[in-house]
């Protein structure tokens, strides 16, 4: 029996749409496998140099490469928070394994002498190798000693079925919704399919692809309000991206942070003992050359005032290195704060303003942390103000915490430096290593208290302490 015109029309209007769908989900696969390879392969080199980058900051010491301790953990650590991984390793130019997410392979030679050398000419390579009868995707990159001499590579290792998994996935959602699409009839499949699957992708994609040129730190988030396959996809895409961000950040952080603790204990006991005996011999000739000249007079002076200098960065430098438990007990606020005004030096042309009411209760804190706390605050806030100013001091209560307040009229923090302000290291001064505020951070928290920050550029700064009440005043 023939088919009327208009089944005709709706036969033949299904079979090209299914046909162009079925082309367009090829296509998208085939494009995605693509998009996505890379993308995972810009992800691998990534974490490949974030590892090389850690090694690198321990390599500038000038330790051997066979010589160093315990980086098989940071491996191990990789791979744990990045399942996809499925191998980091560090070997020598012999091959041989150094360090391993797998102790069990360490001292093993493992990778071919001749290409991990050759490494050293091209530089990063990328290939597909069997390693443990599974097929993966090889990054290998070469590690340089702090004289820019070859000395091994690392190797990442992603198996090939994760890509397969996510293809597979991929297609399946592709099928499912072109099903759909097709039932709905030709021209709500047209609207759908652009809508909800055409465009996501494409941004997607656009995002893969952005991040496999420009590299992980210009990434960012895709906004798809959807709650279908392709918005889970995203969501996953922007918690794999922020994921990544924050384990770069880390590692990075947490490197540079044990670093600097091991090199801040040993720096500031090598220093304090010349600082003394420089402190000495000025106060031996002051008081052995009271007739000096005046010239005499001011150098030793500088001097004087140079070596305290030291000294408090020195302090700075310990107290970052090891900071010690605290020993609580009732402090009262007055005491506190006017014991942290005797040791800063505050300038005649900075006014004081103090708004204390009667009756404040007691602060539970350990009173040295705490009243080098307000110093370090204190000297921030004379620092900030060198042609001069006012220091206003508030407290009150608030719940269960004593909340503190010192504000200046200083030349205020810009937003770009509040990200950092609290980061070791970091500073806007010509003197100080810039640990103060670090140190006021890490001493406010180990006592149970916190610190905020607020400033205006031009109009000055106001930082703000709540600390945790308890006891009586003795």
């Amino acid at each position: 029996m023939a088919l009327k015109i208009r089944h005709r029309v709706v036969l033949i209007s299904a079979v090209v749409l299914f046909l162009g769908i079925g082309a367009n989900t090829l296509v998208n696969s085939i494009v995605f496998m693509r998009d996505y390879s890379k993308a995972l392969q810009s992800k691998a080199f990534v974490i490949a140099r974030t590892l090389r980058s850690q090694l690198d900051r321990l390599l500038r010491l000038k330790i051997p490469l066979e010589d160093l301790v315990g980086f098989d953990e940071q491996c191990r650590e990789l791979v744990e928070r990045h399942r996809e991984i499925s191998y980091a390793m560090v070997v020598d130019l012999d091959g041989r394994v150094l360090f391993h997410n797998d102790p069990s392979q360490q001292g093993l030679t493992v990778s071919d002498p001749a290409a991990v050398r050759e490494t050293g000419n091209s530089g990063e390579t990328f290939r597909t190798a069997y390693v443990n009868g599974e097929k993966c995707y090889d990054f290998t990159l070469p590690v340089y000693d702090a004289g820019g001499e070859h000395v091994g590579a690392i190797r990442i290792g992603l198996p090939v079925r994760f890509v397969s998994q996510k293809v597979g996935r991929m297609v399946m959602y592709s099928v499912l919704i072109a099903g759909l699409s097709l039932t709905a009839g030709m021209v709500s499949l047209v609207v759908l399919l652009k809508l909800s699957v055409t465009r996501p992708l494409d941004r997607l994609l656009t995002a893969i692809d952005e991040i496999r040129r420009k590299g992980i730190a210009s990434s960012r988030l895709i906004d798809i309000d959807a709650d279908d396959e392709i918005g889970q996809l995203a969501a996953a895409f922007n918690s794999m991206t922020e994921e990544l961000k924050e384990a770069q950040d880390a590692l990075i952080r947490k490197e540079k942070l044990a670093v600097l603790g091991q090199i801040a204990g040993s720096v500031g006991h090598e220093l304090r003992n010349p600082l003394g005996v420089i402190s000495n011999a000025v106060y031996y000739l002051k008081a052995t050359l009271p007739d000096a000249d005046e010239t005499t007079r001011d150098y030793l002076d500088i001097i004087k005032d140079e070596v305290a200098n030291s000294e408090r960065i020195v302090s700075d430098l310990l107290n970052f290195a090891r900071t010690r438990r605290p020993k609580p007990g009732p402090v009262d606020v007055r005491d506190l704060l006017q014991e942290g005004l005797k040791r800063c030096t505050i300038p005649e042309g900075v006014a004081l303003e103090q708004e204390l009411p009667e009756g404040l209760p007691p602060v539970w804190v350990d009173r040295a942390q705490i009243v080098q706390v307000v110093e370090n605050l204190f000297r921030n806030a004379v620092d900030a103000m060198p042609a001069g100013g006012s220091i206003r001091i508030e407290a009150e209560t608030a719940g269960e915490t004593v909340k503190l307040r010192i504000t200046d009229t200083g030349e205020g923090i810009g937003p770009d430096e509040m990200e950092r302000l609290f980061q070791p290291l970091y500073t806007t001064k010509t003197k100080g290593l810039g640990l103060g505020l670090t140190i006021v951070k890490n001493l406010t928290e180990a006592n149970g208290g916190r610190i905020e920050v607020e400033s205006t550029p031009g109009k000055g700064t106001a930082f703000t302490l709540w600390l945790p009440r308890g006891g009586t005043t003795p």
